[in-house]
């Protein structure tokens, strides 16, 4: 799994792949508007997250499930990843570490090249995901704490943020 900036993404679309917010952006954003942050994360912005290409669309040729249909998202690797996180935040009410714990598993038990690996090394790919992802969270998010004089999160205080 390679990761890039969501804006210099390099996924093949003809290949069915998108440039996948492996943390999904709804923790973040203000309702129906993912372009748009709430206050307390107000640096972060959707192309310059952490991302990972992800099968995301059917496209001609690819085995599918029955009944699926090129061009739909319903079954892809990004669609079931997707699917975990948002019954999580609807379900369980998460605050920003257990979302991200949640997400990053979930974006490797769902990718297609993690298939076949051990639970270990699973596991090791979804610490580097949170670790990552956290890091690039909470360096925006004390841009803004410095900019109006408030002082640093630390990485145990980001992962307590709620919605």
């Amino acid at each position: 799994m390679v990761l890039h900036r969501h804006g210099d993404s390099t996924c093949d679309s003809k290949k069915g792949e998108w440039s996948e917010h492996y943390v999904e952006n709804q923790f973040m954003a203000v309702s129906g508007n993912r372009n748009k942050t709430k206050a307390k994360f107000k640096n972060y912005k959707c192309d310059d997250a952490p991302c990972l290409c992800m099968h995301s669309r059917w496209t001609k040729g690819d085995t599918k499930p029955s009944g699926i249909r090129n061009g739909q998202t319903t079954g892809t690797d990004h669609y079931d990843k997707s699917k975990v996180c948002r019954d999580s935040l609807k379900n369980d009410d998460p605050n920003l570490g257990e979302f991200t714990d949640t997400c990053a598993e979930a974006s490797v038990e769902n990718h297609e090249n993690m298939a076949g690996k051990s639970a270990a090394e699973k596991a090791r790919v979804a610490a580097c995901l949170v670790a990552v992802f956290l890091a690039h969270i909470q360096e925006k998010i004390n841009e803004h704490r410095k900019a109006t004089g408030k002082p640093p999160m630390s990485i145990k205080d980001v992962r307590a943020m709620t919605r």
